[in-house]
């Protein structure tokens, strides 16, 4: 009973891990978007100004422990969003 309580748990923390992930790949898609917005108005595509612009409602937090800030990028009309070190948008 133990060795399947052990499994059961294991794979729980798993599922749990994996929707945290994607919900932060939810919440990448979403600063990309209002960074797409900010750029076509000429407004910085910052996370802080895209707060105080009022193209995000709050500064965006990961779901996942450590994992780190969210930063987006604008070049050329191209967003990238990424989280910590790991390119959360466009996804790869």
């Amino acid at each position: 009973m133990a060795i399947l309580s052990g499994i059961a748990m294991a794979s729980y923390t798993k599922v749990q891990q994996d929707a945290k992930k994607n919900m932060d790949y939810t919440t990448a898609a979403n600063i990309a978007t209002a960074a797409q917005l900010a750029d076509a108005d000429g407004v910085d595509t910052s996370i802080s100004s895209l707060v105080s612009n009022n193209y995000l409602q709050s500064t965006p937090k990961s779901q996942q422990n450590n994992a780190g800030e969210f930063s987006v990028t604008v070049s050329d009309g191209k967003v990238t969003v990424t989280l910590g070190d790991e390119q959360y948008y466009p996804r790869k």
